[in-house]
């Protein structure tokens, strides 16, 4: 994808195709059915989403729906995008997430402590986090453009209004991009990646995750060293 050549030659992550970040949409009301299950550890009521963007802050994907509640990765792992992968994703490829992301062939997040200490891994999460920083972006864009989205005030009664507002939450995201300068589509974007000429696909779902982002790491690595 040509946005993979602009991460690369910004960040120095090759075969990176965008950021992920989990966000909570907060609430003005505790909602009537289940309103315990909205309370988030924000400690506030809210609706849960995760978000992938490019380095332009243009956002590739959305899912959201889940209460507050729920944790950032346990809302991924129960999205599309991830139950997916082999389609979405070629072997290499993969999304740049925080230490709440468990780290996948698909998914390269921050070492934790006490590996985090060492200098070359603390070295990888600052670089990493220099260049993921643009979802935060995105989300405070988005959330700056619709300012109803700090302190949604919708009343939650039932099924029918929780999917309403997140019907609200997806239309808000369908504008951000359209707004964006330059906005375009392409057909392509829709479409199933369902042949795959490089490595095996059943290779990119049961590599080691650990194994994967430490080979991130090395190729990181020797792109800084070689500017």
């Amino acid at each position: 994808m040509y946005f993979q050549a602009r991460i690369l030659a910004d960040s120095g992550f090759p075969d990176c195709v965008g950021m992920l970040d989990g966000t909570l949409i907060p609430l003005e009301y505790k909602p009537k059915k289940d309103g315990e299950d909205y309370w988030s550890h924000k400690s506030r009521y809210g609706i849960s989403a995760v978000i992938v963007c490019d380095d332009e802050r243009k956002i590739r994907y959305v899912f959201v729906g889940f209460c507050g509640s729920v944790h950032d990765m346990r809302v991924y792992s129960n999205a599309r995008l991830a139950s997916l992968t082999l389609k979405l994703f070629t072997p290499g490829e993969y999304l740049l997430a925080d230490s709440a992301y468990t780290t996948s062939a698909v998914t390269v997040s921050t070492y934790k402590r006490p590996s985090s200490l060492v200098a070359d891994n603390e070295q990888f999460n600052f670089y990493l986090a220099s260049i993921r920083i643009r979802v935060k972006h995105t989300i405070g864009i988005l959330r700056g453009r619709f300012p109803f989205l700090q302190s949604f005030r919708i009343k939650i009664f039932d099924k029918e209004t929780h999917e309403r507002a997140v019907r609200w939450i997806k239309a808000c995201v369908v504008l951000h991009n359209m707004f964006l300068k330059d906005s375009y589509f392409e057909s392509s974007w829709t479409k199933y990646r369902e042949h795959i000429t490089s490595d095996s696909p059943q290779e990119c779902a049961t590599i080691d995750g650990k194994s994967f982002r430490d080979s991130v790491k090395e190729r990181v690595s020797n792109i800084k060293r070689q500017r």
